[in-house]
């Protein structure tokens, strides 16, 4: 018999059992939320990661898309419409050319 509780020792073998299968449930709650944080923390790493590459994709286009590429780039397209202008009144005429004088379109 115990001094202090009281009880015998078979009683306290028994609660030593009972308690034991009590901390191994808690330890194994314990490890699942580990398990859940880890996962967790790891989401967010990965997140935080894609979007600092995000960001420097941004940065990096940006920086190689100037305004002078822009201006360039709008150039060329006005010149490439007033082309097309040209091309379509030269059509134009010659189909006027054409309906005046049939004679002149080649078959």
């Amino acid at each position: 018999m115990n001094e202090v509780t009281g009880a015998t020792t078979e009683q306290l073998e028994v609660m030593l059992g009972a308690v034991s299968k009590e901390v191994n449930k808690v330890n194994k709650e314990v490890e699942k939320v580990n398990y859940i944080l880890v996962g967790v923390v790891l989401v967010l790493f990965i997140g935080f990661v894609t979007l600092l590459f995000s960001l420097a994709a941004i940065i990096v286009d940006a920086w190689k898309n100037r305004p002078s590429n822009y201006d360039e780039l709008n150039s060329t397209i006005s010149n490439m419409k007033i082309k097309l202008d040209s091309y379509q009144k030269s059509e134009d005429r010659l189909n006027f050319l054409y309906t005046k004088y049939p004679g002149l379109k080649k078959e």
